[in-house]
């Protein structure tokens, strides 16, 4: 399975057998799979982080000295150094955290110079070591583990660890949020001068020597750290001159810009404690130091002096061999005398062999000629196979011909009944299309006569409840008028007789 790099590009392409490069980015990515999580260290004695890597591995693996020579050559050298680099950007007092301090060399250098300096480790071993020799505070286990407030630092130091890390934008982005805005990172990591392995190869390049696939998991360019930083918002970098500028680069990285203190500030902040004064006056040497011998020089020397440990390596390894093969020798030599001794005590039994062993070679002789006529007959059998062999494969070329032929009119009309297949298809399609609008316009003309014969039935039911209530209008108004008529029947009748009778009274005043 192949590891992919930091910024999730897939565009990346060999540099070696272990390790790809990352085009978009510039990072060259480890393909060494480790079977567990290396950042836990459970067992001190054989994790790959655990205290052996401080001994045995460093020892014999790497050719370095181990942890307590270290601490004590580290200390004037390579922890004054960063010390001096971080005095020019940040001043105590401040709250520092170093990951991966190993001894913790360079955390009671920050702590002597008045830092509130703490550091931290993956192995208990390491950690308590670090105790001892320094009286550090130390924290055991990967940053993600520790119960640190977020925005409570202003500097977290990662000298020779971002090359480790295998989940190298969740760590960062974790120590980021740590971070006082305004706070730093200070990194020191190998840098990778975005040259193929033959250009390094040919040109001497020390950066090979942190090809190391099962620890060196990215090794980043220029270019490939400032996009992991801006990837998690500290787009503020600042490059130092590393002090083993031959394979490393050393800065330092933030959310704000990046300002050079006071030089006398610095010196203040260091000369108000007993411990800040021993760190200046151990800076001012360092800096006299440096000023009595070149850079160029002190670096030529390391380059010598490295060539000299690689050539004692070398050498040593060499007269190890040179040993075995004077060893195996010296067996040899033992194991000839021996079989010497005994040769010269069976020379009448060798002289018996050897009649037996000419009398066998003739035995054999007469054997080869009888073979050999063997061989010629089965040569001449294998002749007239490749005859036939021949006259087959020329037939067969025929019929791959015959076949090729038969196979370009098999494709001709194969062409040829697509054609009427698709033309019968567009057909079909047009009819069924047709068909389907048809569908469409009988579908409205059933839905239309629905709606029209809905309708009609509405207005039937309509009609008659109103012819209903018209027939009971109606004989209401019967019934109105059959007693207005018997009404006014009953008022003809009095009426007929108030005129009778006022007749009749007339009448009879007249009399």
């Amino acid at each position: 399975m192949i590891r992919s790099c930091w910024c999730d590009t897939p565009s990346l392409t060999p540099f070696t057998e272990e390790y790809l490069a990352c085009v978009h980015c510039g990072t060259l990515v480890s393909q060494f799979a480790h079977e567990r999580d290396v950042a836990h260290v459970s067992a001190d004695e054989s994790d790959l982080y655990g205290k052996n890597y401080w001994f045995e591995h460093m020892e014999k693996d790497l050719g370095f000295t181990n942890i307590y020579q270290r601490a004590r050559t580290d200390l004037g050298e390579r922890c004054l150094y960063w010390l001096r680099a971080l005095l020019d950007y940040r001043t105590p007092p401040a709250r520092a955290l170093e990951l991966g301090s190993a001894h913790g060399g360079f955390v009671a250098a920050l702590s002597w110079a008045g830092f509130d300096a703490s550091g931290l480790e993956l192995s208990p071993s390491i950690a308590q070591i670090a105790r001892e020799l320094y009286g550090v505070k130390m924290l055991v286990g990967p940053i993600e583990d520790q119960d640190i407030p977020e925005h409570s630092l202003d500097i977290i130091a990662l000298m020779d660890v971002l090359e480790h890390l295998p989940d190298p934008v969740s760590t960062v982005r974790h120590c980021v949020r740590r971070l006082k805005s305004g706070g730093v990172l200070l990194i020191q990591t190998p840098k990778f001068p975005e040259q193929s392995f033959e250009e390094l190869s040919r040109a001497g390049n020390r950066f090979l020597e942190m090809l190391k696939p099962n620890e060196h998991l990215y090794l980043y360019s220029e270019r490939s750290v400032r996009r992991l930083f801006d990837h998690v918002g500290f787009t503020h970098v600042a490059f130092e001159p590393a002090l083993f500028s031959h394979y490393d680069m050393f800065f330092l990285v933030s959310d704000a810009p990046i300002v050079k203190v006071d030089p006398a500030a610095e010196e203040a902040a260091l000369l108000k404690r007993p411990d800040g004064r021993l760190m200046q006056a151990l800076l001012d040497l360092r800096m006299r130091l440096d000023a009595s011998v070149p850079r160029s020089t002190f670096e030529a020397s390391e380059l010598d002096r490295d060539a000299r440990l690689r050539v004692i390596e070398r050498q040593g390894h060499q007269l190890g061999e040179a040993a075995t093969r004077e060893a195996s020798l010296l067996g040899d030599v033992d194991a000839l005398r021996r079989a010497f001794d005994a040769a010269t005590a069976s020379h009448e039994t060798l002289a018996g062999e050897l009649d037996a062993m000419r009398h066998a070679f003739e035995a054999s002789e007469l054997d080869r000629e009888a073979r050999l006529r063997v061989i010629e007959r089965q040569g001449q059998e294998l002749g007239d196979a490749e005859r036939t062999r021949q006259a087959l494969v020329a037939d067969l070329d025929e019929l791959r011909l015959a076949y090729k032929q038969c196979d370009e009119e098999r494709s001709g009309h194969l062409k040829v009944i697509e054609q009427q297949q698709e033309r019968a298809l567009k057909r079909l399609e047009q009819h069924v299309a047709g068909l389907q609008g048809e569908i469409e316009r009988v579908q409205a003309s059933r839905d239309a006569s629905e709606r029209a014969r809905m309708e009609a039935l509405a207005n039937v039911d309509r009609q008659t409840a109103e012819l209903m209530a018209l027939t009971t209008a109606l004989q209401e108004s019967g019934a109105k008028v059959t007693k207005i008529e018997q009404s006014n029947k009953e008022m003809k009748q009095v009426i007929n007789r108030g005129i009778f009778q006022l007749i009749f009274d007339r009448l009879r005043g007249r009399i």
